[in-house]
């Protein structure tokens, strides 16, 4: 309308004004929207891209403990004097978590880790195990037999007096 030597009523030049206005506002909304957008975009990348990292290297953890487990095992197993360095360990660890050991040995949930006595074992694969073998105090003190049926999806005990 300049150009063309044209000027507007003064109502007319204050719509054109607040149409200006408008569409400026309108124009600086959308683009904040978009930075916004981008913005959020990026962050779930981020995002998306740290988890994904996390959890290759959870992974390559759990790959690399495997391995050093595996290796141990081999160590424990193939020289007798680790596996001994093993057991001593293993058992420093119990009496550790322990607390104080003359406390805990006089408390009525104490039990020894260790098996004591001559314990031999023959297992044969199969549907049932019967425990048979009553220790001698236990015959002595007429504890009931027990006979223990296991199977593949449940366990049953039955008790027998002789």
């Amino acid at each position: 309308m300049s150009r063309e030597g044209i000027r507007p009523t003064t109502p007319d030049e204050d719509v054109l004004e607040s149409i200006n206005r408008i569409s400026a506002d309108r124009v600086t909304s959308v683009m904040n929207q978009q930075q916004e957008l981008q913005d959020s975009i990026a962050n779930q990348e981020h995002t998306d891209e740290q988890i994904f990292y996390g959890q290759l290297r959870s992974t390559m953890r759990q790959q690399e403990k495997l391995v050093d487990d595996f290796e141990a095992y081999v160590k424990r197993t193939s020289n007798y004097d680790n596996l001994c360095n093993a057991k001593r360990e293993q058992m420093q660890s119990i009496e550790a978590s322990r607390g104080s050991a003359v406390n805990y040995i006089k408390q009525k949930t104490f039990h020894k880790t260790a098996i004591e006595g001559d314990l031999n074992t023959t297992v044969f694969s199969g549907k049932r195990v019967n425990a048979d073998h009553l220790s001698r105090h236990d015959q002595e003190n007429k504890v009931p037999q027990m006979l223990t049926t296991a199977t593949s999806s449940r366990r049953e005990a039955h008790f027998s007096a002789d």
